[in-house]
């Protein structure tokens, strides 16, 4: 029996190549971002499992197949979630044999990123790009590493720059 077991999980692991397809619309998701599971399948109906990076199942559900044997799936990442690579597994049945299909995504704290794309450090300056015809030119390139290794090293270099850009 446990040689049928084996055998029929073989061919199913085989056959879910070409039976069942599933990915998400990003390889990475912050907390709170909506994920969509889409697919493929030669069946009617799909059973998708979401499990978070400790392995513990966050959803489980049946969805239903169009026409064209597409599926999709939107799922909300709870701001609680623990963070890594998270697994979803899409599973049907075709012609009676179960296929079985997973897919990867990372989930991140986003909170790291929203820090550092707020801080002016590296921002373009407008004025000076207008002067000189393009953020390129080697006069812009000068002020701006003045600005980000001289004056924004300081406190109150970092007050000015605040207001400047604020007025």
């Amino acid at each position: 029996m446990i040689l049928v077991l084996a055998t029929s999980l073989g061919i199913s692991s085989a056959s879910a190549q070409t039976g069942i397809t599933v990915g998400t619309n990003f390889d990475s998701f912050g907390l709170g971002q909506a994920v969509i599971i889409t697919g493929n399948t030669d069946g009617s109906s799909v059973i998708i499992q979401v499990n978070d990076s400790t392995g513990t199942p966050i959803i489980l559900r049946t969805v239903t197949t169009d026409s064209n044997g597409n599926f999709e799936l939107k799922l909300k990442i709870p701001q609680t979630s623990a963070l890594g690579n998270w697994e979803a597994v899409a599973s049907t049945v075709v012609d009676g044999v179960p296929i079985i299909a997973t897919t990867m995504f990372e989930v991140v704290d986003e909170s790291d990123k929203i820090t550092q794309t707020e801080q002016p450090k590296g921002g373009g300056c407008l004025i000076a790009t207008a002067a000189f015809g393009s953020e390129m030119a080697p006069q812009v390139q000068f002020l701006r590493e003045l600005r980000d290794n001289t004056v924004l090293q300081t406190e109150s270099g970092s007050a000015f720059m605040t207001g400047f850009n604020q007025f």
